[in-house]
């Protein structure tokens, strides 16, 4: 495996999912090389992730305001998946549900403004509705 974060499986791991999901090297490597340094921090790592995120979001709100859905659409699911990686190392708590909600609205905003061919669904289940999306052939 790639180690992007040498003796570190866990962070490298992660960001090699981010880059599995959608998510360029060099957005990564922007975002995460001052963490490849000293010891590590889940704050510093949730923040990180946090910034990339919101640096999508942010050019995908130009690119909306400009006509550009596709360009929009692309950014709001890099968002998503940058806002995932970082609320792995997150406790249990406020600020992860937080992360995890922005994710989920990132990726919504995604399927709205993109031709990604997403239908979502949801299918009841004793313990409520269960989201989920359904990718026709």
């Amino acid at each position: 495996m790639f180690q992007y974060f040498p003796g570190n499986y866990p962070w490298s791991s992660a960001f090699n999912l981010a880059l599995m999901a959608g998510g360029t090297v060099g957005e990564l490597h922007r975002g995460l090389q001052a963490l490849r340094e000293g010891d590590p921090d889940s704050d510093e790592w949730a923040a990180a992730w946090e910034a990339m995120a919101r640096q999508q979001e942010a050019s995908a709100e130009r690119d909306l305001a400009a006509g550009r859905m596709k360009s929009a659409s692309a950014r709001l699911l890099r968002a998503s998946v940058y806002h995932q990686s970082g609320e792995r190392q997150i406790p249990p708590g406020d600020e992860k549900l937080a992360s995890y909600r922005a994710s989920l609205d990132a990726f919504t905003s995604a399927i709205e403004y993109g031709d990604l061919g997403l239908q979502r669904l949801e299918a009841p289940s004793p313990d409520g509705v269960l989201p989920a999306y359904l990718i026709p052939p």
